[in-house]
């Protein structure tokens, strides 16, 4: 469902155009005299009252709107800046992940070349392993991160609910802030980190393995596997 969107700018126009009908069917009326059928000055007073109504009720819903900022715009920007800026650090981090993860692979495929000798096979075992320590690290980050997220967009959205409600205007904040783009992309980190986090505890196993001297070759094809979705995210 699209979000609602409130174009205060459209309604102060919205606003001075009615207004500038008001005064005009004033003038209007104004020239009525005794000799102005009754059928007229009965329309053009509907007409007035009517366009009285509408510039009362845009002026409220304007001043609703400003009540709306007054009240709760400091605290719906303030989340939205902390929800973006988490989001901006776990995209940060996502990407040095997958860096991490192609330092891996080069270090992977000489591994498993076969050219190396028994003390530089080891090595760079070890060296591999400390990737892969170093890559949990980052997933631990990366979930904090988002954890830090959903928290503030929690806020947020509940922030923007308070205030719709308090002035009875859906989307009352959307000149602001996108809420509904802004929770579908905390919502898509947060499948991401589901991702990471299984792959990071494959990649613990292997890490292991490597520490308790298992050949490497015989996960080959798994450690691939598991860095080249990582690559991907």
């Amino acid at each position: 469902m699209a979000e609602l969107f409130f174009d205060v700018k459209a309604r102060f126009d919205e606003v001075v155009s009615a207004r500038k009908e008001l005064a005009r069917l004033k003038e209007e009326m104004l020239k009525t005299n005794q000799h102005t059928s009754k059928d007229v000055v009965e329309s053009l007073t509907n007409a007035y009252q009517t366009q009285r109504q509408k510039v009362k009720d845009l002026t409220y819903e304007i001043q609703r709107y400003d009540l709306a900022m007054k009240v709760f715009g400091e605290k719906v920007l303030s989340s939205k800046d902390l929800v973006q800026g988490f989001i901006g650090k776990a995209e940060e981090t996502k990407t040095k992940i997958g860096e991490v993860s192609s330092e891996v692979d080069k270090m992977q495929s000489k591994l498993s070349s076969g050219n190396l000798d028994v003390e530089a096979g080891n090595s760079l075992s070890h060296a591999i392993s400390e990737k892969i320590s170093y890559l949990e690290k980052l997933r631990e980050l990366y979930n904090d991160l988002i954890a830090l997220a959903q928290k503030a967009n929690a806020e947020l959205q509940d922030t923007i609910s308070q205030g719709e409600s308090s002035v009875q205007i859906k989307g009352v904040f959307s000149d602001i802030v996108n809420a509904k783009g802004i929770n579908d992309e905390v919502a898509a980190h947060a499948k991401v980190v589901e991702q990471v986090n299984a792959e990071a505890d494959a990649l613990k196993n292997v890490s292991q393995s490597l520490q308790d001297g298992q050949p490497f070759k015989s996960y080959e094809d798994q450690i691939a596997a598991i860095k080249q979705r990582i690559s991907e995210l």
